[in-house]
């Protein structure tokens, strides 16, 4: 399966999300949904970012951390900087882009009598990482790329 068919058969449209140059964030909805993922974002047929969020407040977590203000982010954070000198370039500037998002189910397992917690997010994301990129797309906003 191509990954925009992944996205559009099995993800969750989150919502538009456009770049505000004067706080370094994107305009977005905020979300509730606290699962493990991975998000896509995406421009018509190309996907620029696919990430996962695998923090303790999973998907929520990182919707807020693109909607918050990424000025003070720009100076040590690598990945704050590329997604403000791409979406201000004279390509993407002004461009609306969508924000998709699946959760990826923990699954629970007792080791020499420890339960834990194991999460495919992290799989997931790098194999639909590396098949996007062999398909063509952009990958514009992610740094590993």
């Amino acid at each position: 399966m191509k990954v925009m068919d992944f996205i559009i058969n099995s993800s969750v449209w989150h919502d538009n999300m456009k770049y505000d140059e004067s706080r370094a964030a994107f305009n977005m909805a905020s979300s509730k949904n606290t699962d493990i993922g991975i998000y896509f974002i995406v421009y018509g047929k190309d996907i620029l970012k696919v990430g996962k969020a695998d923090g303790k407040k999973g998907l929520a977590g990182r919707i807020q951390d693109y909607r918050s203000s990424g000025k003070m982010r720009l100076h040590r954070d690598k990945t704050a900087l590329l997604i403000h000198e791409t979406m201000t370039s004279k390509k993407w500037k002004g461009k609306e882009l969508e924000f998709y998002t699946f959760s990826v189910p923990e699954v629970e397992m007792i080791i020499h009598g420890y339960k834990i917690k194991l999460s495919g997010a992290r799989s997931l994301e790098e194999q639909l990482s590396r098949q996007a990129e062999k398909e063509g797309h952009s990958l514009a906003l992610s740094a590993q790329h």
